[in-house]
């Protein structure tokens, strides 16, 4: 007998393949290539949102992930088929895109910076504050840190979403301007390196945050 997880993979993976099917075939996508990232984005949603639902509800909740993730896969694909269907070539399309993906870049590597440079004082803050036993100052600081946590959490998502759009855009392209898509491929790379960094400094908050017991 096949275990529960074998068992939903192989129901999900019929469904996966209609949700595809049904969304990709009533789409409006007028170009070859805008259908090819519709149904990319849609299979990818859908084995997502599968996996998500399963966690959450077992394999009912895999089929109603599926349904769910494939939609927002589609829509997904269609907003890069779009974007690129208003440049005049693919070429000046990547140029945009890689543009976009270096000022993410290094937008992401300044934050990771300043997150060294304001955990470090949280601690040297910290240690003062115990040395003259000051509860006030320590709840004060608990209260930056969680803050400043949050902050970072929604940083590092949002540039885990730009890397998310560049990869669909690197998957559009396909064999086009190679040359160029290696540039994109490399600062995705680099945007996905620093919400990795970005991620350590979460946990790193997190840390701060237990140390202080008031």
């Amino acid at each position: 007998m096949n275990p529960p997880s074998t068992r939903w993979q192989s129901s999900l993976l019929p469904f996966a393949a209609v949700t595809v099917f049904a969304i990709f075939t009533n789409s409006c996508a007028q170009t070859a290539d805008g259908r090819l990232a519709q149904g990319q984005g849609t299979a990818i949603g859908a084995v997502a949102g599968g996996l998500l639902g399963y966690a959450i509800g077992g394999q009912r909740g895999a089929v109603a992930g599926a349904a769910l993730g494939g939609a927002g896969g589609f829509a997904y694909g269609s907003h890069i088929a779009n974007k690129k269907a208003k440049y005049a070539s693919t070429e000046k399309w990547l140029d945009d895109c890689i543009k976009d993906a270096e000022s993410k870049r290094s937008d992401a590597t300044a934050y990771n910076k300043k997150l060294d440079g304001r955990l470090a004082a949280l601690q040297r803050d910290i240690r003062a504050a115990r040395a003259a036993n000051d509860t006030a100052k320590l709840k004060t600081l608990k209260g930056q840190i969680r803050t400043e946590k949050k902050e970072a959490i929604q940083q590092r998502d949002s540039y885990k979403k730009e890397a998310e759009l560049q990869r669909g855009a690197i998957r559009e392209a396909g064999s086009e301007a190679p040359g160029k898509v290696k540039l994109l491929q490399n600062s995705t790379k680099g945007i996905e390196s620093q919400a990795v960094g970005i991620d350590n400094k979460v946990e790193r908050y997190a840390a701060l945050e237990s140390q202080i017991d008031v």
